[in-house]
């Protein structure tokens, strides 16, 4: 997770903070009397079926695409914005443009952690970044679901694949674009989270 202060802006490198990834936080008088507040990282265990190899065993590119939708819709639902609140509301996000850096295949039978973050958001935009990172084979990952406390707490060399989604709101009523709920904007940029999940570190 990303930690936030009033007024400051996040310093994306490739989804690490300009401390190096290092995610926890500084103790000091004053922030001892408030709690910390984090951008969060949420993260979502995948496997590679047979249905989403091609015919070299290599996971297919398009997949990826699914796993980032797939991922995001559960990220927004943790934080309470489920298909049916969008719909409530009155407006839904659609993907405006994706982008995606292949680094290395991902094979049959192994498990992907995607991770997804809020990198920026406007008054009808919304950057959401993703990361994909192969777990080794000795790891129970049966909870690897959730808000993560160490993010980035991972080796580089573990890194699938980088991506990002540009997202537009815009009204369920017409196709025009619809501003950002202010209640929306706060539970994806300032969610507290505590009691995060801890995954092993990896290192």
């Amino acid at each position: 997770m990303k930690k936030m202060t009033e007024n400051s802006e996040i310093n994306e490198n490739n989804g690490n903070d300009a401390s190096g990834g290092n995610n926890k936080s500084v103790e000091s008088a004053d922030s001892a009397q408030k709690p910390t507040v984090w951008v969060p990282t949420y993260a979502r265990l995948i496997e590679v079926a047979e249905a989403d190899v091609d015919v070299w065993g290599h996971a297919n590119n398009v997949c990826y695409v699914h796993w980032m939708q797939d991922v995001a819709v559960a990220h927004s639902a943790a934080i309470g914005w489920s298909a049916q609140r969008y719909l409530d509301y009155g407006a839904i996000w659609v993907v405006r443009r994706h982008t995606i850096e292949y680094r290395q295949s991902a094979y049959r039978g192994e498990k992907i952690l995607a991770q997804t973050w809020i990198a920026e958001m406007k008054n009808v935009t919304c950057l959401r970044r993703y990361r994909f990172l192969r777990l080794p084979n000795d790891v129970d990952a049966s909870n690897f679901n959730g808000f993560m406390e160490n993010a980035d707490d991972f080796p580089k060399s573990a890194i699938l694949a980088t991506a990002e989604t540009l997202w537009g709101f815009v009204s369920t009523g017409t196709p025009r674009p619809a501003r950002v709920a202010p209640e929306l904007r706060e539970a994806f940029e300032k969610t507290v989270v505590q009691g995060g999940v801890r995954f092993p570190k990896l290192r």
